[in-house]
């Protein structure tokens, strides 16, 4: 099963577990905290894990990752029944998703880091066009003068000019 659950009254006495939350604390835990799931989440809570593991958020829920690769996601909902207030504490796989979104981080700082080196290019291709640009004006202009100074030369050699 790819979820576990377990359900508590208000003071952490641990009304039901399935097999697959006992595993998970066991995993996140070096020493015993199976009895009261107010001590599992206050150790959980302030980073008091194994150091195997590691303790992050991920779309605002605490999230556990395991040494075996896997990631876990733990919500606490109470819950109301007949006027009593119970605990419920859900881990829920998440190792899929963690490692599309890990996935999708890094391809989306690959696409930043190459839309900056476009950026750049472009910058520089803007620069070499009003190079070219500025080139081509200096050397209409030459050709201009270079072509009325040599009519003006002919003229006078050939003493046409008044």
């Amino acid at each position: 099963m790819r979820t576990g659950v377990l359900f508590c009254e208000t003071d952490g006495y641990i009304l039901l577990s399935n097999a697959r939350m006992e595993t998970l604390i066991k995993v996140i835990f070096t020493e015993n905290v199976r009895r009261n799931a107010n001590h599992f989440m206050e150790r959980f809570i302030s980073g008091r894990i194994n150091p195997a593991c590691q303790k992050t958020e991920f779309e605002g829920q605490i999230v556990c990752l395991l040494p075996d690769e896997t990631a876990w996601m733990f919500t606490r909902t109470e819950l109301r029944v007949k006027r009593r207030t119970y605990i419920q504490l859900s881990a829920t796989d998440i190792t899929e998703r963690w490692r599309l979104t890990a996935e999708l981080q890094a391809k989306n700082t690959e696409l930043r880091q190459r839309n900056e080196e476009l950026e750049e290019t472009i910058a520089n291709l803007h620069i070499l066009s009003r190079e070219r640009e500025a080139q081509r004006a200096k050397m209409r202009a030459h050709d201009v003068l270079g072509q009325s100074l040599t009519v003006l030369l002919r003229g006078i050699r050939g003493g046409q000019l008044d």
